[in-house]
């Protein structure tokens, strides 16, 4: 309860979540869709098919596990989704590449968040611990905006380049910063020092 994010790109980040969730939790229930979902991957020659995973609880490291293996099986589950006429599926369901997107970015910085973290997940450590520990994160997730930030602009720059050959206006969009650190981090991190006199 330190932060709760309302914005609407803090509402994206739960709504791919949860529907990732949904999606896999309907997969792992139903009778046949796991089968359907392993046969549609040899299909495709995936040497070693994967099940779908729900996370079983609210950790961060549940979240990396699902979006990891929802990434990784987004076509042949789309595929079974779209064939498949169990009444557990709705339109609702497809996976659309705006999502894949988000997804991706997402499961990027909770990598992060592992690489970072992981190791204090198996002792009970103290706040001389946790603040580095946080602190590393902010240092990674600034690398991870800026390298972001130069990709937009770069992006921007090519499809204004574009639109000026061929005589066309092209107004730039401002890159604004969308990662873990700029939202929920700094306040943790407030907190944790306040907390900690």
């Amino acid at each position: 309860g330190v932060y709760q994010p309302k914005d609407k790109d803090a509402a994206e980040f739960k709504r791919v979540i949860d529907k990732a969730q949904s999606l896999m939790v309907k997969f792992t229930r139903s009778c046949k869709m796991p089968a359907a979902l392993l046969d549609a991957q040899r299909a495709q020659g995936v040497p070693v098919p994967l099940h779908a995973v729900a996370a079983g609880g609210i950790r961060w490291w549940k979240f990396e596990m699902l979006l990891d293996r929802m990434i990784k099986l987004k076509d042949p589950l789309m595929q079974v989704v779209e064939s498949n006429t169990d009444v557990f599926l709705s339109d609702e369901d497809n996976w659309t590449i705006a999502d894949n997107k988000l997804a991706k970015l997402l499961l990027e910085e909770l990598q992060v968040v592992h690489t970072v973290c992981g190791p204090l997940e198996a002792d009970s450590p103290t706040i001389s611990l946790v603040i580095p520990a946080l602190q590393v994160l902010q240092d990674r997730f600034r690398d991870i905006d800026a390298k972001r930030e130069a990709d937009f602009k770069a992006a921007e720059d090519k499809a204004a380049a574009k639109a000026a050959k061929e005589g066309k206006e092209y107004k730039k969009k401002e890159y604004k910063k969308n990662t873990f650190a700029s939202r929920f981090l700094p306040h943790l991190m407030n907190y944790i020092t306040i907390d900690a006199r």
